[in-house]
C-alpha cells in the first residue's frame, strides 16, 4: 500500500501499488488532519470506502466532494471511537436502550412542550419511578435538566445567528416569559 499522498490526490490510496508517482507529501489542512488519525483508523477508511486514487484537485465540483468526504471520515471516527465500551459518552449508550432513546427523541423534537417526568414515562410505556431511575443511570442527568441543556443550547444558535429577538428565541424553546428564559440561559 502507498505509505504517502499521490500528488493529485486528497486521500490515500488503497492500492498495493500507486499508479501514479508519489514523490510530494502533502502539507495542507486535510493533510494534517489525515496523519492524525490512528493508522488503524487510516487503513480501515481506505479498504472500506473503496477510495481510490482516482481524482485530481483542479476538478469542478471537487470542494463539495472534499466536504461529503469530510463529513464521512468524521461519521467512521465517531462510529469507531463510540465503538468503544469505555469511551462511549452517555448519550450514545443510551441510544442503546429502546425506551430512553425514545424519549431523548421526544425531547428533542418536542423541545418547546411542557414536559414532566411523568408524562415522558406514559410516553415510552414505563412506570415514573422506573424511568426517573434509569434516564439519569444512562444519560448522566434527569431528563428535564436534559431537556433545560437541550432548550439552551438550540437557543445558543438561535441567538447566534442574531435574526431573531430574545422573546422569540424565549417563545421558540419552550419560555413563555422572556425575563424567565434570560435567567435561565444566565445560569446555564
Amino acid at each position: 500500500m502507498c505509505s504517502r499522498f499521490c500528488p493529485r490526490t486528497v486521500v490515500r490510496c488503497s492500492r498495493r501499488r500507486c499508479p501514479r508517482t508519489c514523490t510530494r507529501r502533502r502539507t495542507g489542512a486535510r493533510a494534517r488532519l489525515r496523519r492524525s488519525w490512528p493508522r488503524r483508523a487510516r487503513c480501515r477508511l481506505a479498504r472500506g470506502a473503496g477510495i481510490r486514487c482516482t481524482g485530481t484537485l483542479d476538478e469542478p465540483g471537487q470542494d463539495a466532494v472534499l466536504d461529503r468526504l469530510l463529513d464521512l471520515v468524521l461519521v467512521l471516527a465517531l462510529r469507531t471511537w463510540c465503538a468503544g465500551a469505555n469511551t462511549a459518552p452517555a448519550w450514545y449508550r443510551a441510544l442503546a436502550d429502546p425506551a430512553i432513546r425514545q424519549a431523548v427523541r421526544l425531547l428533542h423534537e418536542e423541545h418547546g412542550r411542557r414536559w414532566t417526568v411523568a408524562e415522558l414515562a406514559t410516553h415510552v410505556g414505563m412506570s415514573r419511578a422506573a424511568f426517573a431511575a434509569r434516564f439519569p443511570a444512562l444519560v448522566d442527568e434527569p431528563p428535564l435538566a436534559y431537556l433545560t441543556g437541550w432548550r439552551m443550547t438550540m437557543a445558543a444558535d438561535l441567538l447566534r445567528d442574531g435574526e431573531v429577538t430574545v422573546a422569540a428565541v424565549a417563545h421558540e424553546v419552550g419560555y413563555e416569559d422572556p425575563f424567565a428564559f434570560s435567567v435561565a440561559f444566565k445560569r446555564a
